[in-house]
């Protein structure tokens, strides 16, 4: 290899293990201060204060059930809970009347997202109570977790972050657990890390408290897909930073069905990556401005990509320095890479003794690479379309129940389609599936073009291989994916849609009412 060729490649993957070491350092840091004994304080008893509970659902009949549940007997007679049944297609609203709680009805088909959701709920609460809890849909409290957390938000006065982590299932897959792992060090480990020298965190999502005076005006209006970590910035730079509180703690399940799970990840994933890019120069620029460091601890919080991407990216990088070190008699790369590695190799192993070991047996960190490789198509992904709008995470669903597409095909389907028409894959067509991947190709035999399906398409063609009906093809594909009906035939019409613009499916109205 010529030396001015191993001399540019040496600059550029030093620059880059440089650039590494940052969050890296800080990742470990934040990980073994979590270790230390948490120093008890006694805490000043005070009045327990109003609450507000604001629940935004999306579709949520198959989970708000069980969190209302576990909040409703909470509530004193000064408190309440409201829910924001927002855009949904499902029975979420009624089932949540059934509780005795305030339940608000949105319907926007442009402004889609959880932020809209909130602004909307906040705006219709009549009586403000003293602090306002965000909880999603789909998470579990437990006892005693409004008081607590309502009396930290008083004795503070800032936004508080309690802990929230994901449950494992008994039918959790290796890949699910060490996403559980994942969630946890992000969630609780870091946290927690920060809170040892007194700095602030970034909000997580649910199990949020706010003080009135403070969450009124903050901007929650936002399609942004990661509203949570948007809103702690916006409130950090306000001069309101989220604080955290171990004491108290919310849970979620992660999606078992693969498209469900796949579909989260890549909402969290390009969510953290849009921010950090965005996010960590205003950061710095306001900790300058204001003169505070604790904004710059949020940045370098943030500037911690998800694991598996260091991950990736470490190894890739520890992998070229081994390269120049053979045939360029330059370690420097490879030291330094090897140092990184034993960072963040140290972090996670304390990480997971201290917090972990009891959910998560060791076993499941040997599956720690087929982790990793499922993960490089999401970060592909953001390099080359990263994903912008809000998409709800499916929840899991009984296989069994089937959708009722009737109550809202007149709002979803263009002239072209309705749900008796009949749908059947054009001829001349040569379908050919990747092997040991859920996609395929298919060419087009009388334009001569070539066009990649991902899984649900792929699962589309195979089906109209003969005539389906629009009905019949929602009913087989969510049975498959377990999703709602909205969603389900939304997706179905831009796939079909696709496929009638390129001439590749026949379309029969004969039948159609």
């Amino acid at each position: 290899m010529p030396q001015s060729l191993t001399l540019f490649i040496s600059v550029i993957f030093y620059g880059v293990a440089l650039v590494l070491f940052i969050p890296i350092v800080f990742f470990f840091i934040e990980c073994i201060l979590a270790l230390l004994p948490e120093s008890k304080k006694l805490e000043k008893q005070i009045a327990r204060p109003s609450v507000t509970v604001l629940i935004p659902a999306h579709n949520e009949n198959k989970v708000i059930g069980k969190t209302l549940t576990a909040l409703v007997p909470q509530l004193t007679e000064q408190d309440q809970l409201v829910v924001v049944a927002d855009n949904c297609t499902d029975n979420t609203a009624e089932l949540a009347r059934q509780f005795g709680v305030t339940v608000l009805e949105r319907n926007d088909q442009i402004c889609k997202g959880k932020g809209y959701a909130l602004a909307y709920g906040l705006n219709c609460i009549e009586q403000p109570s003293q602090v306002l809890v965000i909880v999603d849909a789909d998470c579990l409290v437990q006892s005693d977790f409004l008081n607590q957390i309502a009396q930290e938000v008083i004795r503070t006065m800032q936004p508080v972050q309690a802990v929230y982590v994901m449950e494992q299932t008994s039918s959790s897959n290796p890949k699910n657990l060490v996403s559980v792992l994942a969630f946890k060090i992000k969630n609780l480990v870091r946290p927690k890390g920060l809170a040892r020298l007194g700095l602030p965190c970034l909000l997580t999502g649910s199990g949020m408290a706010f003080p009135w005076s403070v969450i009124r005006h903050a901007p929650l209006a936002s399609g942004n897909i990661v509203e949570d970590m948007q809103l702690g910035i916006d409130l950090a730079i306000a001069g309101h930073s989220p604080r955290f509180f171990s004491q108290v703690q919310v849970t979620g399940v992660l999606p078992q069905q693969e498209a469900a799970a796949k579909g989260q990840k890549i909402r969290w994933t390009h969510g953290h990556l849009n921010t950090l890019q965005t996010q960590v120069p205003r950061l710095l620029k306001a900790a300058i401005t204001q003169r505070r460091f604790e904004l710059v601890a949020i940045a370098l919080d943030l500037c911690v990509p998800p694991l598996s991407l260091l991950a990736i990216v470490w190894l890739v990088n520890l992998t070229v320095g081994i390269f120049i070190g053979i045939f360029g008699q330059e370690w420097a790369i490879a030291i330094l890479a090897l140092i990184e590695g034993l960072l963040i190799l140290t972090a996670i192993i304390a990480a997971w003794v201290k917090f972990a070991r009891n959910d998560i047996p060791f076993k499941t960190l040997v599956s720690v690479p087929l982790y990793l490789l499922w993960k490089i198509p999401i970060y592909f992904a953001f390099f080359i379309k990263p994903q912008q709008a809000w998409v709800r995470t499916e929840r899991d669903a009984d296989i069994n129940q089937l959708p009722n597409l009737a109550s809202i095909a007149n709002f979803i389907l263009p002239k072209t389609f309705a749900l008796s028409s009949k749908i059947r894959a054009a001829k001349e067509q040569v379908f050919l599936e990747i092997a040991n991947e859920a996609e395929a190709i298919l060419f087009h035999v009388k334009s001569g073009s070539y066009y990649s399906l991902n899984e649900v398409g792929a699962f589309i063609w195979i089906l109209i291989q003969e005539p389906r009906t629009i009905d019949d093809l929602c009913n087989l594909i969510s049975t498959e994916y377990a999703v709602t009906p909205e969603t389900c035939l939304n997706d179905l019409l831009v796939v079909l849609e696709q496929l009638a613009t390129k001439e590749l499916i026949e379309i029969s109205n004969d039948f159609a009412a």
